[in-house]
């Protein structure tokens, strides 16, 4: 084979390593906790990504293409009174995690705590709302 040859073989394999594992790494998601009893969240939409599964107290929010999440959810009081409205974006996971922004974007600035996901583990990152500060 021809130098040339190899060089296009070697990267026909990597590329195909490396959408092997994006494939089946979940690094992509961005699960977002309410740790607040008596509150809950509601999605309100998503620039990018999209809702995967929503419960009154867990968001998984996923990956759309080669674009993180970028969602935005809605905390509420347990009669429906709005407290705050948050966006939660996740850059894309390829080769590595991807970072994580939380922004108040109306009402109560969120409390919050962010754990990195790990691109080697498959493991998404987690914004865990623990409060609300006026």
């Amino acid at each position: 084979m021809t130098q040339t040859t190899n060089r296009i073989m070697l990267s026909l394999f990597i590329l195909s390593a490396i959408t092997a594992v994006g494939a089946e790494a979940s690094c992509n998601n961005l699960l977002v906790e309410l740790t607040v009893e008596e509150k809950m969240m509601l999605p309100a939409g998503c620039d990018h990504g999209h809702v995967e599964t929503a419960t009154d107290q867990l968001v998984v929010l996923g990956n759309t293409g080669s674009y993180g999440p970028d969602c935005r959810i809605v905390f509420l009081d347990d009669d429906g009174t709005q407290i705050s409205v948050g966006e939660f974006q996740q850059n894309y996971c390829l080769l590595s995690a991807g970072d994580i922004t939380v922004r108040t974007i109306s009402g109560k600035k969120l409390v919050y705590n962010i754990v990195e996901g790990s691109h080697r583990d498959g493991r998404g990152g987690k914004v865990i709302v623990t409060g609300f500060e006026n």
